[in-house]
């Protein structure tokens, strides 16, 4: 017979059991179900830090194109390349990048450069484990070695769903795997390169969904990049407006109050706006693009990053 100190033991074991069978039935019925990438609203945080120049990138999801009678979502990037290690400003990056397109019955993704009317394949999910990659794949791997698929897994998203994801690379050369996740792209980005032979990687800073910090599910923000035509201030605040990408009036968080506000084109220019209030910010008269708000209130400086459509 069991004792009361025995009996509770027990009954820790069997809750942990069973809350531990949920959680993997959680996961598994979740990454059953496939996740195509999002129409709108994303942004893909990128860095890359080379052996001489350095990039900080930013991808936008905003807006549709319908060639051939196929929906592509059009991608706009900003950011800025420095010289590595010195933090030197040698080229500010806004414009048009390309689009893509799910294919969700065959669990595909395809991208259509900018100027280019032939799309490529960005990613498929249609593979299982010891399956060869295509090597047609856009900018997945740099060589012309086989890509393998070594090993199914899923990822937790700070939203608390799961998405599947596997880990790809050279077949005998271990420290080339890394991840591609359903709906979000891989761990080198949106659409950068996984491995080119050099130690030199791109990094996914940060997936983020209508201003939600998706992944990595690490605690960490897509902090805004600031452009370099205007004199960083250190310790800003990092803040949302919404709704996030839109074509005219973009709303402040409510009860936010501020002595001033800043805003400037992805060059780092200064450019003027309307206000109708305190909380709304008229934009309609601005060309499409990224830009940059600055808010001071008080000793503190506010700043965030949005995308203004057409």
């Amino acid at each position: 017979m069991l004792t009361k100190v025995q009996s509770r033991k027990e009954g820790k074991k069997l809750l942990f059991f069973l809350l531990l069978t949920m959680s993997i039935y959680v996961a598994q019925s979740q990454t059953n179900v496939y996740h195509p990438f999002p129409n709108n609203g994303a942004m893909w945080s990128v860095k890359w830090d080379g052996s001489s120049i350095c990039q900080d990138l930013d991808y936008f999801s905003y807006g549709d194109s319908v060639i051939n009678n196929l929906i592509y979502h059009k991608v706009w990037v900003s950011g800025v390349e420095t010289v590595c290690f010195l933090g030197y400003p040698k080229d500010t990056i806004s414009n048009y990048a390309g689009a893509y397109r799910n294919d969700s019955a065959a669990k595909k993704v395809y991208w259509l450069e900018a100027d280019s009317i032939y799309e490529k394949l960005l990613y498929t999910f249609n593979i299982k484990v010891g399956d060869t990659l295509p090597l047609d794949i856009y900018n997945m791997y740099g060589g012309t070695l086989p890509v393998k698929v070594k090993m199914k897994d899923s990822v937790l998203l700070s939203d608390g769903t799961y998405r599947k994801a596997y880990w790809v690379g050279y077949a005998g050369q271990p420290g080339t795997f890394r991840r591609i996740v359903e709906g979000i792209g891989s761990e080198g980005g949106l659409i950068e390169r996984l491995w080119d032979g050099i130690s030199d990687l791109y990094i996914l800073k940060c997936f983020t969904m209508d201003t939600l910090s998706l992944y990595p599910n690490n605690g960490s923000t897509c902090y805004p990049y600031i452009p370099s035509g205007f004199t960083p201030i250190l310790n800003n605040i990092a803040f949302s407006i919404y709704p996030n990408p839109n074509n005219g009036t973009f709303i402040l968080p409510k009860n936010f109050h501020f002595d001033e506000i800043k805003i400037y084109n992805a060059f780092g220019q200064e450019i003027s706006f309307s206000i109708s209030n305190k909380n709304e910010i008229d934009l309609s008269t601005l060309a499409t693009g990224l830009f940059y708000l600055r808010c001071y209130s008080g000793k503190k400086v506010y700043v965030a990053k949005g995308m203004k459509g057409n």
